[in-house]
């Protein structure tokens, strides 16, 4: 296995002419990280980056070992939409999240093909990766199912039998231990549940107190006394209706224009709620018909 960050910066020499072709800076990967297919090379022939494909490549050791005939590219020459570079140092994030680290190192095979991913204390292999964009993005671990709990079985079954003898030995006991009233007092005991003796006391009630005797200066308030002052008998409620309502169907098809509450805080409509029967009904179980009413409007 051949580790990508090994080969950062070395030389790229021509096997027949010796020749110095540039130095490795780069790679880029396939869709999920599984192959190598191109190295980003610091060309000195072009002036330029240029890409050297995997396949070209003899040997990797001190030097990557290439052919005179290399087909070495221009980098504007390769549509990259489908190739994702810059893995090492590259942010490696689960499906929930959780930084697992950064690559640190690639193993590849001498074909391109990646054997592992390994960040700082853990390492994935491509069928690990769901894509690759600006982070690594881990597919989702499959949750193994939980074994059924087995329950411990006899090896064979044996049957139980009710032992109805005892039972009614017992019952026997119970009858023969039970003492029989004599007739005398059998007697007694009816004679004295239905004979009741009544012995009432009778009970003084104290005199009610003598009236409060009027002097001609002690105030006299007559039954016009109020029509005297000119003064209302009862307060004006203008909300109040003047008769019991006993009927409120009037109030179907009204919107609140608030909450309508009960005495706890509890909240029985919520503004906006259209008035039926049903709503009617609970205002009445909640004591709050009246509220029902001047709270509803008509739209």
């Amino acid at each position: 296995m051949v580790e990508l960050s090994s080969l950062l910066f070395k030389p790229v020499i021509e096997r027949d002419t010796s020749n110095v072709v540039g130095r490795i800076k780069n790679a880029y990967f396939s869709q999920g990280c599984t192959t190598i297919e191109y190295f980003v090379v610091s060309s000195c022939k072009q002036g330029c980056d240029a890409l050297l494909p995997i396949a070209d490549v003899l040997c990797f050791s001190d030097a990557i070992v290439v052919q005179n005939d290399a087909n070495v590219r221009c980098i504007d020459d390769v549509d990259f939409t489908l190739f994702s570079n810059g893995i090492i140092g590259m942010e490696v994030y689960t499906q929930n999240g959780i930084l697992k680290g950064k690559i640190q190192k690639v193993e590849f095979a001498k074909g391109g093909k990646v054997s592992k991913l390994c960040t700082e204390n853990e390492q994935f292999t491509p069928q690990n990766v769901a894509c690759v964009g600006d982070v690594i993005l881990l597919k989702s671990t499959k949750q193994s199912k939980a074994k059924k709990a087995i329950i411990p079985r006899p090896e064979k079954e044996t049957t139980v039998l009710a032992l109805k003898e005892n039972k009614k030995k017992q019952i026997a006991n119970l009858s023969d231990a039970s003492v029989p009233l004599l007739q005398n007092e059998t007697e007694k005991t009816v004679s004295c549940s239905s004979q009741v003796d009544v012995d009432f006391a009778p009970i003084r009630l104290a005199n009610a107190p003598m009236a409060i005797k009027t002097t001609a200066d002690s105030p006299y308030f007559s039954s016009n006394a109020l029509k005297m002052l000119d003064a209302p008998s009862t307060e004006e409620d203008g909300r109040t209706p003047a008769r019991i309502i006993s009927d409120y169907s009037f109030l179907l098809g009204r919107v609140l224009s608030c909450n309508l509450t009960s005495y706890t805080g509890a909240i029985i409509a919520k503004e906006g709620t259209i008035v039926d029967d049903a709503l009617v009904e609970k205002s009445r179980r909640y004591g709050k018909l009246v509220d029902l009413v001047l709270i509803s409007k008509n739209v």
